[in-house]
């Protein structure tokens, strides 16, 4: 499904701290903060070749966040990160 976004910021410019926040600093930061963090490590990529051919695309990689510092999901850790700032 596709839907338009019609949130009445979309497409405005970032503030200023949003700027900062992602970019080049902003991920330097990040990458900081999650270092200090003992179970820090690459999340793997899983090739799906069966579901390429299907789809008719080269080939399929997903990138397995389950266990991304202990937190199941990768939208865990944005939320911490959120938090952080």
């Amino acid at each position: 499904m596709f839907l338009l976004n019609r949130h009445p910021d979309h497409r405005h410019p970032l503030t200023p701290q949003d700027a900062a926040m992602l970019g080049l600093a902003g991920v330097e930061a990040a990458e900081r903060f999650l270092a200090a963090r003992d179970s820090q490590a690459e999340t793997p990529l899983h090739a799906l070749p069966a579901l390429a051919g299907e789809l008719g695309i080269g080939a399929l990689h997903i990138k397995d966040e389950g266990k991304r510092l202990g937190l199941g999901s990768f939208k865990a850790l944005g939320g911490a990160y959120a938090v952080m700032h």
